[in-house]
């Protein structure tokens, strides 16, 4: 019996389960980021509430 271009097997498809280790690694990788986010948003919030010179100052101080 031949074979016919048709009767050649086909791959098959992986099995249709979720992927828990690259979404637990998303999610770690999103609440790391909101982290840093709250972190730049406070750091802003100080530094509206202070004068400018004791801006330049501070800069100044936490360069050094």
């Amino acid at each position: 019996m031949a074979r016919t271009v048709t009767d050649v097997p086909k791959p098959k498809s992986p099995p249709a389960y979720p992927d828990f280790c690259g979404r637990h690694r998303l999610q770690v990788e999103v609440q790391s980021m909101n982290r840093e986010i709250r972190f730049l948003e406070e750091e802003l919030h100080s530094l509206d509430d202070t004068q400018p010179a004791s801006r330049c100052c501070k800069e100044y101080d936490d360069a050094c």
